[in-house]
């Protein structure tokens, strides 16, 4: 179902308590390029930067333009300096390339779990080093609290394939030139706390699709309704856990990810003012 939909993996949102200190870090550390960043001045209708209507930024970064790469959207809220982090999202897996180099130049330790090398970020997110990955944004990994529910609602409802399989994980996604998704079997029940993230996918025949998984799906788990966003056709749904998972058409999402000369420059004169018009 993945080819009849043309579905590109396109970001990972998440949340961070430090804008400065997460792009210095996925910047310098990962090696990262900050593609675009946007102001605004109240809370995302449809949640975007979680359920805060104070002034947020978007800031999208990764190793290229979203139309080739899975990306991270990073939203801050002003005047949100602590998020508790939920048990969750368990890690991103990053291309190692000279990342522990860089870390070391920097001060920064990188460590060694069952998981493999890995280093954190300011708000405490952990980044896992594979050696040569392709794509360099190799996989996000998730904790699941009933593997087989998942797995039968990612590829079964969804359609994304399974890549690979053990009794405590599956590795799901379009193929193993994306970005992928493993999902990792829970013992305890999943609790997203504060940090709850998103997954953006691109899809073709997005009406059709959502037309389809209306159909399949629990009403529950459609979270917003098919509609159009800043001209952009969308709609989210959930998982059995709770994770969002927002599909956009994805001819129209790619045009308007481009990056445009300026797009990346942050104003963070006009940043500390807002952090301060907050704080009053």
């Amino acid at each position: 179902m993945s080819d009849q939909y043309n579905y590109q993996l396109l970001h990972w949102g998440i949340k961070v308590t430090d804008l400065k200190e997460t792009l210095r870090f996925m910047v310098d550390i990962l090696g990262m390029h900050i593609l675009k960043h946007s102001e605004m001045d109240k809370g995302c209708s449809l949640n975007c930067n979680g359920p805060y209507d104070n002034p947020w930024s978007k800031t999208m970064i990764g190793y290229g333009e979203e139309e080739k790469n899975f990306v991270f959207e990073v939203a801050y809220n002003y005047g949100k300096h602590h998020y508790k982090l939920g048990n969750d999202t368990l890690y991103y897996a990053v291309s190692e390339d000279d990342v522990p180099t860089r870390a070391l130049h920097r001060g920064i330790e990188v460590k060694t779990d069952e998981d493999g090398k890995f280093l954190k970020d300011p708000t405490g997110l952990k980044y896992v080093l594979v050696p040569e990955a392709t794509p360099r944004v190799h996989y996000v990994a998730f904790a699941v609290s009933d593997l087989a529910a998942s797995k039968a609602f990612y590829v079964d409802k969804l359609g994304l394939k399974v890549l690979e399989e053990t009794a405590d994980h599956v590795k799901i996604g379009v193929g193993k030139d994306q970005a992928q998704l493993l999902l990792i079997k829970s013992q305890s029940p999943i609790n997203h706390e504060e940090t709850a993230s998103r997954l953006a996918i691109g899809a073709e025949q997005l009406e059709a699709l959502y037309k389809k998984l209306t159909q399949e799906l629990d009403p529950q788990s459609i979270r917003f309704k098919f509609q159009e966003l800043s001209g952009l056709p969308l709609f989210i749904i959930t998982d059995p856990d709770g994770y969002e998972i927002c599909l956009a058409d994805k001819k129209k999402y790619i045009e308007n990810s481009k990056p445009e000369k300026g797009d990346a420059l942050i104003d963070w004169d006009l940043r500390e003012k807002k952090e301060a018009k907050v704080k009053a």
